[in-house]
C-alpha cells in the first residue's frame, strides 16, 4: 500500500516538473 502511494506520489512529481518546464520553455520563448 505504501509503496504504490510512494509511486503514485513520484509520478505527479515527476509530471508536475515536466508541466513546469514546459510553461517555463513558453515564457522565455
Amino acid at each position: 500500500m505504501l509503496k504504490s502511494r510512494s509511486i503514485e506520489f513520484h509520478s505527479t512529481v515527476k509530471s508536475l516538473q515536466k508541466q513546469s518546464k514546459e510553461l517555463i520553455f513558453k515564457i522565455n520563448s
